[in-house]
């Protein structure tokens, strides 16, 4: 259980601290499904999420029972517990990489704004600096769930099993079609699986929200709307984000409230943490 809580801190601390992360899994994905690729059009998309997932399960499991004996058995499951959760999660600091779109909002220069959260959001839908910076607020919410907590949660209730198939489900999600366009029902059915995988997670967070923001109104949200279907899981981790902010969706804010959704997530991190320790410490006692 230790290993579990120091391979957390050491992926958190090196990833923020570092700015180092492996989240962009792309390249050995793209390798990976090419490599089954013989098999997995063989089958249905049920079927081929096992094909995708098992292989990766199975090499845990060998390493786990040649090594058990290894006299440094503790240090190998630590770095490999590491290894994993670096590859699934990323914690780096979103500050940074915000840095030159608060800055091209302070010289009012919306268009290089916009320039500097292409990749972070969709902004073809932008239409003046209020859309802008409400979107990148809801984007912060959205990236921190889905790059840090859902991993750390799957991570600690059933290891490097569990973060390595949340993150499966993932990549198959978002890049399947990309690399085969034929596998549409395989997507559809990972987005499906995703939703699955991230529905808890997204109560927990919600009320986390709470605790690290206004509290009444957060828990009030997360009462209202706990039993949402699975696919408003994204839904209910914005809107009770915003909640927890105590930010009405009518009201201009402005760049303080992307600047307070940053915050919030360091508190709930640091909750996070906090919560992580004290449920390992009750298992070993």
């Amino acid at each position: 259980m230790l290993v579990i809580f120091i391979s957390i801190l050491l992926c958190l601390a090196v990833q923020r601290y570092v700015n180092i992360s492996f989240r962009d899994n792309f390249v050995w994905f793209s390798l990976y499904v090419k490599f089954l690729d013989r098999w997995l059009a063989k089958v249905n998309e049920r079927l081929a999420m096992v094909l995708l997932i098992a292989p990766l399960w199975l090499v845990f499991l060998v390493l786990y029972l040649v090594l058990r004996k290894w006299h440094f058995y503790d240090i190998f499951t630590l770095f490999l517990a590491t290894a994993v959760l670096f590859f699934s999660i990323d914690a780096r600091d979103l500050k940074d990489k915000l840095r030159p779109y608060f800055s091209a909002l302070q010289e009012s220069n919306m268009q290089r704004a916009m320039d500097m959260v292409a990749d972070f959001i969709d902004t073809s839908f932008i239409g003046n600096t209020t859309e802008l910076e409400r979107a990148v607020s809801k984007a912060i919410l959205l990236h921190s769930f889905g790059n840090i907590f859902v991993g750390l949660f799957w991570f600690l209730f059933f290891g490097v099993y569990g973060v390595s198939a949340y993150t499966l489900v993932k990549l198959i999600n978002q890049n399947i079609t990309k690399i085969n366009s034929s596998y549409v029902a395989m997507a559809d059915f990972a987005d499906k699986l995703q939703n699955i995988f991230e529905w808890l997670p997204a109560r927990l967070v919600g009320f986390s929200f709470a605790l690290a923001g206004r509290f009444s109104r957060g828990v009030r949200y997360c009462l209202d709307n706990f039993w949402d279907s699975m696919a408003n899981v994204r839904k209910f981790v914005v809107e009770s984000g915003m909640a927890a902010l105590d930010i009405d969706p009518v009201d201009d804010y402005g760049v303080e409230e992307s600047h307070a959704a940053l915050d919030m997530i360091d508190r709930v991190i640091i909750i996070w943490l906090g919560a992580i320790f004290f449920i390992l410490i009750g298992i070993v006692v």
